[in-house]
């Protein structure tokens, strides 16, 4: 809404009279020019070296002419308070016809009436120095004008700058920099003709250098001497070169919003521009511009935030000639690059400088090359989930590890630290294995045992027998040995008193090692031993069987094959057995023979009636069988059966006596016996420990028969009158006392004929030894039911007798051990058993667990774990570690990384008797405080700047003290750098290189970006489509003021960010639309155009129009009264 009101008008014009009018004479050259345009500016304040100046003092406005002259454009003395002053404008009297349609540019002079001397100064608006008249036949306002310095005697050098396309470049910094006299440097900045004014002493000699961000310049400096009058026309060409690029996705979708920063190598420029819709961005820089290009962009619409991350991570431009197109980027969430970090120490923890450290790539096979830092550091840099190997290298040490393997790196690692040793001097022990025969064995096991220190190194012999034994110590003394299974060397070993050199000779013969294939052949029916049973082996001679029933083989270590018995008219069990890479003794081979039986068969009668229940002894154990009530009998013997068959019954003989048979081999009929009266008994009990012993075979010699003891133990035979002979107890396994008795002429019956019994034992033995071969103590050894247990020797030997037949299981035991093999079967002994060996070794259990981020809950991958006495382990990516720890561990684990603590510190297991998991601990990342504060140069706070840290760092604003605080992890490494609209930072960014303490001074000096002024402009016509001439636009918020020429068109520049209301006027006139908003001007701006009406006033309102008027301006926003 705008309001003209007559008599405040000239109430005002009364005013302004009364402040800029003085009756004194201007001093020499400081009357001004009148022409047809004139403004009047008002102003607060007049201030020289910041105290307001005298009353009596001239304020006046000039302008540089074509010759460099100063002509005088309006001229006012102060006498008190605020100051206004009536410019003309110079169309008139200059070829450059800017007037106050295009703005007057003035320079501001001061006269001091006391010393008679003239000062330059600076007029200052809404905090901008401003050279700029605003075009208006209405006042125009300045918040104050400082002048400061000497007395003007200055010369003037005045120039423009161009840009190559002949428009002015403005807000250019335009600086001398003095030879002589010496002198402050002289700054200035161009308005927007590009021209510039500097003052500088008399006789003075220097140098003029432009300069703007993004800019070159044509020439680049220019160089004035001794110089005693103005100095026009030194004009500059402004020449710039386009940087542009695309920033896509990895998936090759334009990524917006990406903030492009470019620095200069020398930290003099900086220049920041955002990546369009299509992800397209461009820089403008001078030529010859050297510096980094890095882009950068967090997503904070939503949680949590993504940061980015680019290939390359910068691209850098190296001394610009021409405008440079594809300087193209890679976005992605996840990083393109991971660091792989690591220190290299010796053995007492001193870093180890300038060692080489090359990673190679197990996908590419390329290498990466890095030296470590005085602090023996190494970073390299990797493709996200690339996987390799990191080596380090150097001609004095070695390391250990020789390596590190990393595997689909995902993350930084930071521990991957090496310990390098400088070797001693050391030898190597070689020679050749050879069989007997002298061919080459390979794969035998050879290592060097020292005597002192009990260390030891291993190989194997080659393909061709060979080995060699390498790194051992210069002076070592120790003991070769050799060892490969199924064999025997000659030497077993091979003692080396002290390693002065190389030894080439040091060989062995090898011998493969033989097992025996033993064991007894025994009848089924006889339990006895079996003899001339044929016993092959495949491969080998037949073996015969002798009086002992025994048969053995030799065969070599891996020997394949079977053993198979054979006898005319037996059949054995097993039928045969079969061998399949021998490596031991096979004893107890035995099988059990079976002759084929016959039927002998016959009738006893006495006085040719059958006699029943008569026993027929067949001797030689084939048996007693009984008469049926026919007197008939039958009895079935074996093939080959030899023996006799005799009756007999108490108190009778038979004839005949006997059937004696030899080698039957077919059924024998019609055996019949004649029985007699007249036979006398042999009785009496055999017993065990005083219990009777059945199925005791009594023999009765001289035909006398045999008996077998009842389940009583009780015996009783019948024999002759007048029998004599022997009569012998047997029961396999067993002992009789007495042996026999001997009877002679028998005439009558003997009763209490006893013997006791005792049973047969054997010893059973082994040794138990651990995998070294030493003897393992305490081992309780079980047989099973009956037999008691035994302990095993200091050698690790144990012995137990068993009884005859006796078949059980040994097993070993020992807490905290496992032995192999766990049992061993023993089968009905009927000998001597030795060599019942076991092998034993020390449980182990496993002890494990998970650690995880106290905060995050995450799962901590690289972390150290130590087990005292033990040794170390370390997480894996998914935060798990496991340690097999021996029975009966008692122990502390320590989990260590750098960078974080853990809960507890450590865990403390006792006697481990079983696996233990879930020993679990949580890890703290350690933070550091990076923090400072950010001041402008008068000291200042400058609140509201965003610092982004680089790598994943974050970012943070500074509060209204300029303050920031930011914590990090250990080990951060990024580039903090500070933004805010509007202002400049030294330094640009701070960089920081694995963080490990805080940081609590990181401070930045923010200087306002000078300001940058546009056009804007429109017209205004009225109804009928034709020019309004002479409407005052006005521009709130302190934009000025602006009148319409004669084709209707205003153009009025602006200083940048500027935001208010386009607002004309003109009495008798409302417009359409009312006003125009402007919010942060930021660019030239054009098409604010109006339509002007003719308003009708009310009675009363009429008014006068005189020379000059007064715009009063009321926003739309309020309701203005009056």
């Amino acid at each position: 809404m705008t309001l003209k009101i007559r008599n405040l008008a000239i109430a005002l014009i009364a005013c302004l009279l009364s402040l800029g009018v003085a009756a004194q004479t201007p001093p020499a050259g400081w009357t001004p020019v009148t022409t047809d345009a004139n403004i009047t500016v008002m102003g607060s304040a007049a201030l020289f070296n910041n105290v307001p100046i005298d009353p009596t003092d001239w304020i006046g406005a000039f302008y540089l002419m074509p010759d460099g002259t100063e002509r005088c454009g309006g001229a006012v003395q102060r006498n008190s308070g605020p100051f206004s002053v009536t410019i003309f404008g110079d169309d008139g009297l200059s070829p450059e016809k800017d007037g106050f349609t295009n703005f007057e540019n003035v320079i501001w002079k001061l006269y001091r009436t006391s010393e008679g001397e003239e000062y330059y100064g600076d007029a200052y608006h809404g905090g901008f120095i401003t050279t700029t008249v605003y075009p208006t036949s209405d006042l125009t306002g300045v918040d104050y004008i400082s002048f400061s310095g000497s007395p003007s005697g200055d010369h003037l050098i005045t120039g423009k700058i161009l840009k190559q396309t002949g428009t002015p470049l403005r807000s250019a910094k335009v600086e001398t920099q003095f030879y002589a006299p010496a002198k402050t440097d002289v700054v200035y900045y161009t308005d927007h003709l590009g021209t510039y004014r500097l003052y500088v002493t008399p006789e003075a000699s220097g140098t003029i250098t432009p300069s703007k961000d993004g800019w070159g310049f044509i020439p680049q400096e220019r160089e004035f001497t001794a110089l005693n009058g103005n100095l026009p026309l030194q004009d500059f060409t402004a020449v710039q070169l386009q940087v542009s690029g695309t920033v896509l996705l990895t998936s090759g979708t334009p990524l917006a919003g990406v903030t492009i920063s470019f620095v200069s190598d020398d930290g003099l420029v900086t220049i920041t521009e955002s990546t369009n819709a299509s992800g397209y961005y461009e820089l403008d820089l001078m030529p010859g511009t050297s510096g980094m290009i890095t882009p950068s962009k967090t997503d904070y619409s939503g949680w949590p935030f993504i940061t980015y991350y680019f290939d390359p991570a910068n691209r850098h431009i190296d001394n610009l000639s021409a405008s440079l197109t594809g300087q193209d980027f890679t976005a992605s969430d996840v990083p393109f690059y991971v660091s792989l970090c690591g220190t290299l120490t010796d053995n007492e923890g001193a870093p180890l400088d300038l060692i080489s450290v090359t990673f190679q790539s197990s996908e590419t096979s390329a290498t990466e090359t890095v030296t470590t830092n005085a602090d023996g550091n190494y970073c390299i840099s990797v493709a996200y989930g690339e996987s390799g190997t990191l080596t380090p290298t150097d001609a004095l040490y070695v390391f250990d590890p020789v390596s590190i393997t990393v595997t689909d790196v995902e993350e930084n690692l930071n521990d991957l630290d090496f310990i390098g040793t400088i070797p001693i001097t050391t030898w190597s022990v070689c020679g050749t294995v050879v069989d007997d025969g002298e061919a080459p064995i390979a794969d035998v096991m050879v290592w060097f045992e020292s005597v002192e220190v009990k260390t030891t190194v291993t190989t194997h012999t080659a393909a061709d027998g060979t080995y060699c034994l390498e790194g051992i110590e210069e002076g070592t003394a120790g003991i070769v040995f050799i060892s490969k299974t199924g064999y025997s060397f000659t030497p077993p070993d091979a003692y080396i008193p002290s390693l002065t050199g190389n030894m080439t000779d040091v060989d062995f013969v090898g011998t493969l090692d033989t097992y025996t294939i033993s064991g007894v052949v025994t009848d089924n029916q006889t339990k006895g031993l079996l003899e001339g049973v044929t016993v092959t082996l495949t491969g080998f001679d037949p073996v015969i069987t002798g009086s002992d029933g025994a048969f053995s083989f030799t065969a070599p270590y891996g020997f394949t094959g079977t053993l198979t018995p054979e006898k005319e008219g037996y059949s054995f069990a097993p039928a045969s057995r079969s061998y399949t890479g021998l490596a031991g003794n096979q004893t107890d081979q035995n099988f059990t023979g079976a002759l084929f039986t016959y039927l002998i068969s016959g009738t006893i009668t006495l006085d040719g009636t059958g006699m029943e229940n008569i026993p027929v002894t067949f001797s030689n154990n084939a048996g007693i069988v009984y008469t049926d009530a026919s007197g008939y009998y039958s009895i079935s013997v074996t093939h080959g059966y030899s023996g006799t068959a005799t009756p007999a019954l108490e108190g009778y003989y038979f004839t005949p006596a006997s059937y004696s048979y030899v080698s039957v081999e077919g059924d024998l009929p019609d055996q019949d016996f004649a029985a007699a009266p007249n036979v006398f008994t042999i009785s009496g009990m055999i017993t065990l420990d005083g219990a009777g012993l059945e199925n005791v075979a009594v023999n009765f010699s001289n035909g006398g028969g045999t008996v077998t003891t009842d389940a009583t133990g009780f015996y009783t035979q019948q024999i002759d009158l007048g029998w004599s002979g022997v009569v012998t107890p047997v029961l396999e396994g067993y002992n009789f006392a007495p042996a026999t008795r001997t009877y002679t002429d028998v005439a009558g019956n003997y009763s209490d004929q006893d013997y006791l019994a005792s049973v047969k034992t054997y010893l059973v033995s082994g040794t138990i030894t651990e995998a070294a071969k030493a003897g393992v103590p305490g081992v309780t050894v079980t047989f099973g039911e009956g037999i008691d247990a035994v302990l095993s020797n200091s050698s690790g030997y144990y012995e137990q007798y068993v009884p005859h037949g006796f078949s059980g299981i040994i097993t070993p035991s020992k807490e905290g051990w496992i032995f192999t093999p766990e049992t061993r079967m023993l089968s009905e002994v009927t000998a001597a058993t030795p060599d019942q060996d076991f092998t034993g070794e020390v449980e182990t259990f496993v002890v494990s667990g998970f650690i995880t981020n106290t905060v995050t809950s995450g799962l901590i991958n690289a972390v150290s774990i130590a087990f005292t006495g033990v040794g170390n382990t370390s997480t894996n990516a998914s935060g798990f570690y496991a340690m097999e720890v021996p029975y009966g561990y008692t122990g502390v684990i320590t989990p260590t990384k750098p960078g974080f603590t853990f809960a507890p510190e450590t865990i403390q297991v006792t006697n481990v008797t079983t696996n233990l998991p879930t020993q679990n601990f949580e890890g703290t990342e350690i933070m550091y405080t990076l923090s400072g504060v950010i001041l402008d140069p008068a000291e200042n706070p400058v609140d509201g700047v965003l610092l982004t840290f680089s790598n994943g760092g974050g970012s943070v604003l500074t509060d209204e003290t300029g303050a920031y605080s930011l914590q990090v992890a250990y080990g951060y490494s990024g580039t903090a750098s500070p933004l805010k609209t509007g202002y400049l930072f030294n330094p640009v960014n701070r960089t920081y290189n694995f963080v490990t303490e805080d940081a609590l001074a990181e401070d930045y000096v923010a200087a306002p970006v000078p300001p940058e002024s546009f056009d804007v402009s429109g017209s205004i016509v009225d109804g009928s489509g034709n020019p309004m001439a002479g409407v005052s636009v006005i521009f709130t918020n302190g934009g000025g003021t602006v009148s319409t020429d004669a084709n209707g068109a205003f153009t009025i520049e602006i200083f940048g960010g500027y935001s208010g209301e386009v607002i004309p006027s003109k009495p008798g006139y409302g417009f359409s639309p009312v006003s125009i908003p402007i919010v942060y001007l930021s660019d030239d701006l054009s098409g604010l155009d109006f339509i002007g009406t003719v308003s009708t006033l009310p009675p009363g309102w009429g008014y006068d129009i005189t020379e000059s008027s007064h715009l009063i301006s009321v926003p739309n926003s309020i309701n203005p009264t009056i």
